[in-house]
């Protein structure tokens, strides 16, 4: 049985080409980082603005939004910039990444376990 209780276990099963699931990815991620990373992952799965996230989110386009739901996902590296030699560009897209979608996939099949 897979054993997932921090963060650093989540990326590692996202990097692998497995597809075991455990409804402990849900509760690390939801709890390391923010309960909305499925919802950005999803947003991201075609590329957007950031300014289209957070109105899709309902949350205002602020540096410390951006702190607290983007820039977790970007160092983890679940979401990517377009641009990312010109990270200020009035034209910078966020894409999610292939271990974005692992992820995603992970936490959607978790979601759906419990319902």
């Amino acid at each position: 049985m897979l054993v997932v209780r921090h963060i650093e276990d989540v990326l590692a099963l996202c990097n692998s080409d497995g597809d075991q699931v455990s409804d402990q990815v849900n509760a690390v991620v939801n709890t390391t980082i923010h309960s909305r990373v499925s919802d950005v992952l999803h947003l991201f799965l075609t590329a957007k603005k950031r300014t289209d996230l957070f109105e899709k989110l309902g949350i205002t386009n602020h540096s410390s939004n951006r702190k607290r739901y983007l820039d977790p996902l970007l160092g983890y590296g679940w979401v990517e910039m377009l641009y990312p030699d010109r990270k200020t560009s009035p034209k910078q897209m966020y894409q999610t990444t292939a271990s974005g979608k692992r992820l995603l996939k992970l936490l959607m099949i978790s979601k759906k376990g419990r319902d």
